[in-house]
């Protein structure tokens, strides 16, 4: 455990600008591979060589330790990828730094109330992200890409791609960075290739319980809906028109209607 740890506070500085956070499943899901780990790659090396000359039925046989040791990490990967256990951000690095660093001093002066102010720290930085996950908060507009905003309120999770021209790996982490575990509704609101795709692999990862987009769109999910249209989910209500390139999206708040960012 304390090598997982040091791996993750190595690797935070470059995994948190670059995707976003640090999953808090890491070290649960690195404690849960790493019986499977040592093994596999000894076994690999030993095994691929002389399989890899005989090939056939053989290898295969030979390899079967090697496919189940795989398929272990492969369904810790899965499992702790769905738990919902959010990501560290930098200010929760930084505040378990800071508890790290209290209990430290607090152990080797005996001081026991700092020792137990720096577990509550740690315990709180990490455990804010699966709250945030449970309770997400009420932003209003929030751009999370070029051409790309995610609206929040009343429990209700809304994303609208306007001629998306972000990169679909830096979407999707804006969006695990702002704590979307699904989507209300997503629009797609050009009919072009791209969007779809993007809408296509956005609607795989956060599944969106109504996707909408304009006529002749390339998204086999979409549904068109008729000019002038609401729909009210949660606290918004996303009102739809038409326009030459594709759809016209007016995001609000149900209750006054008022553009919520």
């Amino acid at each position: 455990m304390a090598v997982t740890l040091a791996a993750q506070a190595g690797v935070a500085p470059v995994m948190i600008p670059t995707f976003g956070g640090l999953p808090v499943a890491a070290l649960v899901a690195n404690l849960l591979a790493l019986p499977a780990a040592g093994p596999l790659m000894v076994w690999g090396l030993a095994a691929g060589v002389p399989a890899g000359i005989v090939g056939g039925r053989l290898a295969a046989a030979v390899h079967i330790p090697t496919r189940i040791l795989v398929a272990w990490v492969a369904a810790v990967a899965r499992t702790t990828a769905a738990l919902p256990l959010g990501q560290l951000g930098m200010p929760h690095m930084l505040a378990l730094a800071a508890g790290t660093a209290a209990v430290s001093i607090g152990l080797y002066r005996r001081h026991g109330v700092l020792a137990a102010a720096g577990v509550a720290t740690c315990a709180a930085a990490v455990l804010l992200p699966s709250l945030t996950l449970l309770w997400p908060p009420s932003t209003g507009a929030r751009t999370v890409g070029r051409g790309a905003t995610l609206w929040r309120a009343g429990g209700a999770t809304v994303l609208v791609l306007d001629g998306s021209r972000t990169a679909p790996d830096r979407l999707m982490s804006a969006l695990q960075g702002a704590a979307v575990r699904h989507l209300d509704v997503l629009v797609a609101s050009r009919p072009g290739s791209n969007e779809a795709k993007v809408a296509e692999l956005v609607q795989r990862r956060f599944p969106a319980t109504v996707v909408l987009g304009p006529p002749h769109a390339k998204l086999a999910s979409a549904l068109v809906p008729p000019a002038g249209s609401d729909l009210q989910v949660g606290g918004l209500v996303v009102h739809v028109e038409y326009e030459r390139a594709g759809l016209a999206v007016t995001v609000a708040h149900a209750r006054s209607r008022d553009p919520p960012g």
